[in-house]
């Protein structure tokens, strides 16, 4: 994982996706910048009540009320295994959700990290259940729809492996996954 060492103000050095980044810090502490989304004390709900796929390429999560597309944009198939991960700029993936339509809905959008954390991780172990109903998650993470506070040149990403979140510059080509409201 790209992480650094650094002292709570001043600097910080670390490698970004092999990259050496430096960036100015004003009193930022370590868990800003890393934040831990494991919901151990939340009782999980088996995958198969909790989540159920629909046929048209969508994942009902019954526990929030959410719809999420199965595959994360680029990939097709149940198991998500035909096509390439689509990997965009934040700022591209905000506008490419606006003009989606899959599965006969168009009131798509980039989840918030809270929508994120309810299909992560949450216990931080890989056999959490969500998995079963997203097949492409277990390496992988997704943009979420909300910008650092600490600087608008970054916004939030989770990793769904390990239910971890950061933040990467928005001009990162990262992947992202379609969520919408059910009706």
């Amino acid at each position: 994982m790209c992480r650094g060492s650094y002292s709570s103000v001043q600097i910080m050095r670390f490698f970004l996706c092999g990259k050496k980044v430096t960036t100015l810090l004003l009193s930022l502490s370590a868990s800003s910048l890393w934040a831990d989304n494991c919901r151990d004390k939340l009782p999980p709900m088996p995958a198969n009540e909790r989540f159920v796929v629909q046929t048209n390429g969508t994942v009902e999560d019954k526990k929030t009320g959410l719809v999420w597309k199965l595959c994360l944009e680029g990939l097709t198939g149940s198991d998500c295994r035909d096509g390439q991960v689509k990997k965009n700029h934040w700022h591209d993936a905000m506008q490419y959700v606006k003009n989606a339509n899959f599965a006969g809905y168009s009131d798509w959008r980039l989840p918030d990290l809270e929508d994120l954390s309810a299909i992560s991780a949450q216990k931080c172990d890989a056999s959490f259940p969500v998995f079963n109903a997203f097949p492409d998650d277990k390496s992988s993470g997704a943009w979420s729809s909300e910008s650092s506070a600490y600087d608008e040149n970054y916004a939030w990403y989770i990793h769904f492996n390990t239910g971890k979140s950061s933040t990467y510059i928005k001009s990162s080509s990262l992947p992202f996954r379609l969520v919408r409201q059910s009706d």
